[in-house]
């Protein structure tokens, strides 16, 4: 679904965008050197627009991060839902140093995070005080990401506690993982805690 998504959104806009502009300069007149220089500063302006979309879609199908660290994807993450959603409190503890991990075991992992985030948290135009905490270790040779979020009252604690979503995020971990992965919930507190 999140690939269909993606494909649609490439479709929708950045192939409409490219079509567009790519019109306007095959139609641009060029007897008129005044228009043609004003109109230049405009389309490389849109060119720009066009290459940020590609660049964040980039990123969201595989980030670059990923290649070289688990917990830098997962701050880059943290960092975009921290500048879209800027009421969150988020604390974060990533280690300096990490195992090597299968890169198809980090995208597996930093999508799931991103989805909890998706179906726990409410949209960027809601302010609401939501407490995050986030914290990724190594105990041997199991990794632990404890991930523990706190509502501000129960209305939205039972808004955003959707237990047959966590399920199948859990189905989802462990097949692709084969790790474990628990939810339980505390007051208005939801704790999630992903070992692999």
């Amino acid at each position: 679904m999140r690939l269909f998504l993606e494909a649609e959104k490439i479709r929708d806009d950045l192939l409409q965008e490219s079509f567009s502009i790519r019109r306007q300069l095959e139609i641009l007149p060029t007897d008129n050197l005044e228009l043609l220089i004003n109109q230049r500063q405009e389309y490389l302006t849109k060119m720009q627009k066009w290459h940020q979309s590609l660049a964040k879609l980039s990123d969201r199908l595989f980030p670059e991060s990923l290649q070289e660290h688990l917990p830098l994807a997962i701050y880059c993450l943290l960092e975009q839902w921290q500048i879209s959603h800027p009421d969150l409190d988020l604390e974060i503890i990533l280690p300096n140093s990490w195992r090597r991990e299968k890169i198809d075991n980090s995208l597996t992992i930093l999508m799931i995070l991103d989805e909890l985030l998706k179906v726990t948290l409410p949209e960027p135009e809601v302010c609401l005080p939501i407490s995050i905490f986030i914290h990724l270790q190594q105990h041997h040779n199991t990794a632990h990401l404890q991930i523990t979020i706190t509502y501000p009252n129960s209305f939205i604690f039972i808004s955003y506690y959707n237990l047959t979503y966590l399920s199948y995020l859990q189905k989802i971990f462990h097949f692709f993982t084969l790790g474990k992965c628990f939810f339980n919930r505390k007051n208005l507190t939801l704790n999630c805690n992903f070992y692999w």
